[in-house]
């Protein structure tokens, strides 16, 4: 892989010796642990044109808390993939956030111990940022991902929706 940007070497430098561990194993590698702390590395999808990648940042001293950093590569065009530059031209934001917020209603409708942060007098979830983080995931689907009390109480973790194809596409063709 070429060099895409300043802040890709050190993940590129992690993944010369990693990868093809992550390729056979299918796990979790932990690349640094401290007092408290440790960072860990997942794979979750790479075929002949995308490698998405997520670094976890774990930390537990009195309460915890996880964070990620996402890596989406375009393998053949040696860039890294944004939801800005997938969509390009199309209004994927507002796109993308209708379909969340409609998986959030039906979450809480199946689940209503499952709640988010819509329709709220405090907090309200109306879009999410054009850098939000996502990944591409094993069937080739758009995952987008919030941190702890992002869209949530805390007590709900790091919350996900995968965006369906129908949506994508259409965002795509635009």
């Amino acid at each position: 892989l070429a060099v895409f940007s300043q802040n890709i070497v050190p993940l590129l430098t992690i993944l010369s010796s990693n990868l093809e561990l992550l390729r056979k194993q299918e796990r979790t590698i932990i690349l640094t642990q401290n007092m408290g702390e440790f960072q860990s590395l997942c794979t979750f999808h790479e075929n002949d044109d995308i490698l998405s990648i997520v670094i976890y940042n774990h930390c537990a001293q009195g309460s915890s808390n996880t964070t990620r950093k996402f890596y989406n590569i375009d393998k053949k065009n040696e860039t890294v993939l944004t939801l800005e530059g997938m969509f390009e031209g199309s209004d994927y934001v507002n796109i993308i956030s209708k379909n969340i917020i409609s998986q959030m209603r039906e979450r809480t409708k199946q689940n209503p111990e499952d709640v988010y942060w819509i329709d709220d007098d405090i907090y309200n979830f109306e879009h999410i940022k054009k850098d939000q983080g996502f990944y591409i995931n094993s069937n080739n689907e758009l995952v987008i991902c919030f941190d702890k009390y992002e869209v949530a109480p805390g007590s709900s973790g790091l919350v996900e929706f995968k965006i369906p194809k129908s949506v994508t596409n259409q965002l795509m063709n635009n």
